[in-house]
């Protein structure tokens, strides 16, 4: 039996930034959690530095009016916001760098995907410039959206490079029925992740103490919002259909693919459930810090797997072609 080929050097370097990517959203997700977003009022430096300051010792005295955005004055000067910022811009670069690496070794050795790694970059550079944006605009909740909306754009074209591009794909298994549940399941997908945006968005005050309520109520002050009960509904629809509809048509799953399949569908059903025992402790256990960064991440990586699903059962692998 001959043994399996290795990843080559650009697999594996495309694994990682995908890796890497979904760091950074977590970093990026703490970010918003911790309220953070002003941690460093400037861009690229931070305080007029690039080393970000240890303790307001560090800083001039009128640093408040100085690094003040749109004419607001800037919160105290807080080194763990200041921190926790400056390590989300250090993951982005970490992840452009990759990026970069990766379109050059895809040119240099004529590997297919040249064009995907190429648009791959473009989204990369621009992603960096939502990034200074939102500093600028004092996070302004429609930035910082466009800022989420590109990350996930980001992680799909990563997923279709490390699944496509490797020197043996899996052979393909057309399913036209399995490929319009996940097409569908990932369309609602993406419809939740804006009605998570939308709802973010009222927590936000009181987490950045713009205005002030007890965390043991911000759940309860979500209740009755349209938005809010559209994203519990679909949560749970979305869940229903997609387990029903591969049940359904499980027969589907078949071929050499037999196994990555049966693997992405466990993997989705976990993710679900892992939602909800989420969407348990926002209510029960009022918001705790790690909760909603866990959320978010989940969310890309249901969103990557049925995007994974939804190729894996197309009809060819034209991506090594492009």
């Amino acid at each position: 039996m001959p043994k399996p080929k290795k990843r080559s050097g650009l697999q594996t370097l495309t694994l990682a930034t995908l890796f890497s990517c979904l760091t950074l959203v977590f970093v990026g997700a703490t970010v918003r959690a911790t309220g953070s977003g002003l941690g460093c009022p400037d861009w690229p430096k931070c305080f007029g530095r690039w080393l970000p300051p240890l303790h307001v010792r560090q800083l001039p005295p009128d640093y408040q009016k100085r690094f003040s955005i749109q004419g607001q004055k800037l919160a105290p000067f807080s080194a763990v916001k200041t921190w926790t910022e400056y390590v989300n811009r250090l993951m982005g670069m970490v992840v452009g760098f990759q990026v970069l690496l990766m379109a050059f070794l895809g040119w240099r050795g004529r590997r297919p995907g040249t064009k995907l790694r190429g648009i791959l970059l473009l989204f990369v550079l621009g992603q960096g410039f939502l990034g200074s944006l939102v500093v600028s605009s004092h996070l302004a909740p429609s930035v910082i959206t466009f800022h989420l909306l590109a990350a996930v754009a980001i992680l799909l074209l990563l997923t279709e490079l490390s699944f496509f591009t490797r020197e043996r794909p899996p052979a393909p298994c057309p399913h036209p029925p399995l490929k319009k549940v996940y097409g569908l399941s990932l369309g609602l997908a993406l419809i939740q992740l804006l009605l998570g945006a939308g709802l973010r968005r009222k927590i936000d005050p009181f987490i950045h103490e713009t205005a002030f309520l007890p965390r043991s109520l911000w759940y309860d002050s979500l209740e009755g919002s349209v938005v809010f009960d559209l994203h519990r509904l679909l949560a749970l629809g979305l869940t229903i259909f997609f387990l029903v509809q591969v049940f359904r048509h499980r027969k589907g799953i078949r071929g050499p693919s037999k196994h990555l399949g049966l693997w992405t569908i466990s993997l989705l059903a976990l993710q679900f459930a892992f939602q909800f025992l989420l969407a348990m402790a926002f209510k029960y256990l009022h918001f705790p810090l790690w909760s909603t960064p866990i959320h978010l991440l989940t969310g890309c990586l249901i969103i990557c797997s049925l995007f994974f699903g939804l190729r894996l059962h197309g009809s060819s692998h034209k991506t090594q072609r492009i």
